[in-house]
């Protein structure tokens, strides 16, 4: 991420959430699909300018684990209607 950051690019999450790279509370990968293994090591990057206008949010895996062993990370840029980002994903 270091690599990112010198070039202008910044997590979506890490920019919205306020967590440092490592101490992350919302998991994106489990597993093997058990919920006691949980691991943050999906990313979506983006410029300074578009953070500003972005929200994540990463799915839950009551809703998505027997999908995949990854949640979807959800992202709306630069648009000013995010009540429903939720309910897709």
């Amino acid at each position: 991420m270091t690599e990112l950051n010198e070039i202008g690019l910044e997590s979506i999450y890490h920019h919205q959430y306020k967590e440092a790279q490592g101490a992350e509370t919302t998991p994106t990968f489990f597993l093997h699909r058990n919920t006691s293994k949980p691991y943050h090591i999906d990313y979506i990057f983006a410029s300074s300018d578009l953070l500003k206008t972005s929200k994540l949010e990463v799915g839950t895996s009551d809703k998505w684990l027997n999908i995949s062993d990854h949640m979807p990370l959800c992202v709306v840029i630069n648009n000013q209607q995010t009540s429903d980002l939720q309910s897709k994903c």
